[in-house]
């Protein structure tokens, strides 16, 4: 969204990553997937979001190989659980390796499944969600994610402006992205900023209306 040298500035201006995601980089280099780790940017602004939310309770649909992860636990107040979902078989043995090998049994859950079929057998409530999986699943999600997130949690989403192509999306995944931005944005039952920074990323607060006057 911004060129080189802006994008390089801001990664530079913004907090080392932990010492865990640091490793799960490195651990992961050669991986067909270690590319979609979110990187320092998304990373960093990701533990200032569940530590100044105060999140004991995370989950992470779309985890990859725990980058994210690891900047989100390390945000989390002791005794903390962050549950990583993800549903490629090679990708999650990764995962597992990387929580393992990172001494993060104690924070992070990983587990293989699709994210939406696990949260709809899911019957509790999470402090932060952050949606990171496969866009074409995004359909006709925002009432199971509503209601999976305590009142005032957040809904974290990457990839929310595809590089700049849900101005005139092509792609399946391009149009299932834009849609559900707008059915975001359309919904008074969450607060939503976008930002464009890496991909797109969108920040959405559950309650918005006439929520606030009561909070």
């Amino acid at each position: 969204m911004f060129d080189e040298n802006t994008l390089a500035y801001c990664q530079n201006h913004c907090s080392e990553e932990s010492d865990c995601a640091k490793t799960i980089i490195e651990e992961s280099r050669g991986h067909v997937k270690s590319s979609q780790a979110v990187g320092r940017l998304v990373g960093n602004l990701l533990r200032v979001i569940a530590g100044a939310s105060k999140c004991r309770t995370i989950l992470e649909i779309g985890s990859y190989m725990g980058y994210s992860a690891a900047m989100m636990a390390t945000a989390m107040p002791p005794g903390g659980r962050l549950w990583a979902l993800e549903e490629d078989e090679s990708t999650y043995a990764q995962l597992c390796r990387n929580i393992r090998q990172n001494s993060l049994e104690n924070s992070i859950t990983p587990i293989l499944a699709e994210g939406f079929a696990w949260l709809a057998d899911y019957k509790g409530q999470f402090d932060l969600i952050f949606l990171d999986a496969r866009k074409e699943l995004y359909s006709n999600k925002l009432d199971l994610l509503y209601n999976r997130i305590v009142p005032y949690g957040v809904l974290a989403v990457d990839n929310t402006l595809a590089g700049g192509k849900v101005l005139a999306p092509t792609h399946d995944w391009e149009v299932a992205m834009a849609h559900f931005n707008r059915s975001l944005m359309k919904d008074p039952r969450f607060t939503v900023v976008q930002l464009p920074i890496r991909d797109g990323f969108a920040i959405a607060l559950r309650g918005g209306g006439n929520d606030w006057r009561i909070r």
